[in-house]
């Protein structure tokens, strides 16, 4: 067994080699994405100092480009199911940790150990863990959705506190119906696209006028537009009524 990074490929049996697949879940468990860890760690062998530093150096470049495929390969030189193909990941291959512990007094002699760590994201459109098949997150995958109602006033009368000279207080009624005001907010992350708003509740009293809807920009974490997540969409109505206002907010999911 050996590995293979980008155009890079380690000596066969070189290499230690662990692996670690994390999934990545929202509030409301639905998976938005997954995260590979993998760490190699060797020893590389040369006729001296200058050749270990040539070697690792060559190494080192290999890794610090986040493009290109890291892919563990059999003894025969084909791949097995350790692979990361890093055109479907989130920002491509990321090196983490690139160590040399020299302990020893033959260190950068004629071996030099080292230790790797790599990491990479994925889930979008079309990408890996993402949307684009049978089974993978829908594109109109909503991970977080908040929505609040608030009712001002019953309609019922309204009453004043009228002072007198010398007397206490006295309770007048000034009109026996009053307006019931309304507020009806909430805040929405489509995974991959901005998420429909929730309609207004009572559309015969919405203020049209007051009406908002604000888009802010998505997370950007890749090179091409196909990896923009998190589109996050908030709005605002405002009602005005004659009778009581009374509902739940919605879910959204």
């Amino acid at each position: 067994m050996y590995v293979k990074r980008g155009d890079y490929t380690h000596a066969m049996h070189e290499a230690r080699f662990r692996w670690r697949v994390t999934p990545k879940y929202a509030d409301n468990n639905l998976l938005i994405g997954t995260t590979y860890v993998a760490s190699i760690g060797g020893m590389l062998t040369g006729t001296d100092a200058a050749d270990l530093s040539s070697k690792f150096n060559a190494l080192q470049a290999a890794y610090a480009k986040t493009t290109g495929n890291f892919v563990l390969l059999d003894n025969s030189g084909n791949e097995t199911t350790f692979k990361i193909d890093g055109s479907k990941t989130i920002g491509g291959i990321r090196c983490t940790r690139c160590e040399c512990p020299l302990e020893s007094p033959g260190d950068m002699t004629t071996y030099l150990f080292y230790e790797i760590d790599i990491q990479a994201d994925s889930g979008g459109i079309n990408l890996i863990g993402g949307a684009g098949g049978t089974g993978d997150t829908p594109q109109n995958a909503i991970v977080t959705w908040t929505e609040s109602i608030t009712v001002r006033g019953t309609g019922g009368p309204r009453f004043v506190m009228r002072e007198n000279r010398n007397g206490k207080p006295q309770k007048q009624i000034v009109s026996q119906f009053t307006p019931v005001t309304a507020s009806q907010r909430g805040e929405a992350v489509g995974l991959y696209n901005y998420p429909t708003p929730s309609a207004p509740f009572w559309p015969q009293h919405n203020l049209a006028s007051e009406q908002e809807v604000t888009r802010t920009s998505s997370n950007m974490n890749g090179s091409n537009s196909q990896q923009s997540r998190e589109f996050r969409l908030s709005w605002s109505y405002q009602f005005w009524a004659a009778g009581p206002l009374t509902a739940n907010p919605s879910s959204g999911f």
